[in-house]
């Protein structure tokens, strides 16, 4: 083998030992030395190496003494990630406004803003507002360009990943078309990721809420309409067209015989995702009180929010139970679904209707656990989402991570550009 060859590989295999001692840190951290070496099955003075390189750079740091083992002997000095070693920005967009946020490595927010928009904003504008935020909030955190890890965006419809490209849209329709990717990351100067917002919010449960509880999950997500995304064996799955999780466009026919039983929230609708989203729960309660249902919640000069109807429910108003009855119904019909196609571990629901009470969610697991057959039921666990309205954001952090920690193939060029000063 030419020497060149060989030094090839060997700076290869050096950069591949590196980026997994640092994930070990990372994610299992504190933790010493020998506990690396054992964990990675690589020798002590490999490791050391490794650390001294690392701990140089201020990526990872000694954070004092661990405990001796049961041999008694000198106190291993435990190491750390260094969490502000870089940062990430995640970008949601959402049908009339946006949020742009600069986290850290553990997907910590340190800064927020948040802009709405018209339905009728150019495509190109609207980038160029986006890209404003991200560069005052860089220039705000004092953020050096090697600093920046990556961008990770989160948009509603069906995108395709590989080009960063929104394919399908029906609510943030100006920037359908456009090669996001490429256009953040000319602008930007950094890596740039796109994906459906579900499959982002997924990513964000799963990797800061729940990954070393299990490895398969359901996660849905409900507010201006409703979507899924899937974690298979650790893993985001997006199918072939990224169109995996699209349970919004399930036909209420197919599953619905008896469209009688939601005569508050049915009023005609073909798509789950219709029939589900808050616009039409609040105005199916509108609808109600206008032809003669009693509700304690009064009129008020601001517009009813989706957190009145739970919270009055709770309290024990009747309409509000009975249209969040129908809502919890047609919830569980597509949970059940779910459970029975993929058997996942755990389905978790995620949405602003249940981070301030589990009413709803308590409905939800009571007819599943009646309808499904009897052993899904004794073992996957239904539950609200952990990373609550922040699972995008925490997402676009785990997008950007997953790509530098966990590719199908290491790229040591992007960990180098990251992580080698």
């Amino acid at each position: 083998m030419p020497i060149h060859d060989l030094e090839k590989n060997i700076t290869l295999l050096r950069d591949i030992n590196e980026i997994y001692i640092l994930k070990l840190i990372k994610e299992e951290g504190p933790i010493s030395r020998a506990e690396l070496s054992r964990r990675y099955n690589i020798s002590r003075a490999a490791v050391s190496d490794i650390v001294s390189r690392l701990i140089k750079r201020d990526f990872i740091r000694e954070i004092g003494p661990g405990v001796s083992s049961d041999k008694g002997g000198r106190k291993p000095v435990m190491l750390s990630f260094n969490e502000k070693a870089g940062y990430i920005i995640g970008v949601e967009l959402r049908k009339s406004h946006f949020r742009v946020a600069v986290c850290d490595l553990y997907a910590n927010i340190l800064s927020i803003c948040r802009k709405s928009f018209s339905a009728d904003q150019e495509g190109e504008k609207l980038i160029q507002q986006v890209v404003d935020a991200i560069h005052r909030l860089i220039g705000k955190e004092k953020i050096r360009p090697e600093q920046l890890f990556g961008i990770g965006i989160g948009i509603p419809g069906l995108v395709d990943v590989k080009r960063g490209v929104l394919t399908e849209a029906h609510s943030v329709k100006p920037w359908r078309g456009l090669e996001l990717k490429e256009i953040f990351k000319k602008c930007c100067s950094s890596y740039v990721y796109v994906d459906n917002d579900i499959k982002m919010a997924a990513i964000g449960e799963f990797v800061f809420g729940q990954k070393r509880q299990m490895n398969n999950m359901i996660f849905i997500g409900v507010g201006e309409g409703i979507g899924a995304g899937f974690i298979i064996d650790g893993k985001i799955h997006r199918g072939i067209t990224y169109s995996a999780g699209e349970i919004g466009y399930d036909e209420l026919g197919y599953f619905l015989k008896e469209k009688e039983k939601f005569p508050l929230l049915f009023h005609g609708q073909q798509y789950f995702g219709d029939v589900l989203s808050y616009h039409n729960l609040l105005h199916s309660f509108e609808i109600a009180v206008y032809n003669g249902y009693e509700t304690t919640l009064a009129a008020q000069d601001v517009p009813l929010q989706i957190t009145d109807i739970l919270q009055a429910a709770v309290k024990g108003d009747d309409l509000c139970r009975k249209i969040l009855a129908e809502y919890a119904h047609l919830l569980s019909i597509l949970s059940i679904n779910l459970i029975n196609y993929l058997n996942p571990e755990l389905v978790v629901f995620n949405g602003e209707i249940f981070e301030h009470s589990n009413w709803l969610l308590d409905l939800i697991k009571q007819r599943v656990q009646k309808n499904i057959l009897h052993l899904p039921a004794a073992k996957v666990k239904i539950q609200s989402s952990v990373t609550k309205k922040e699972s995008g954001m925490k997402g676009a952090v785990g997008l950007v991570l997953e790509d530098l920690f966990e590719p199908p193939f290491i790229d040591t060029r992007k960990y180098r550009k990251a992580f080698v000063k």
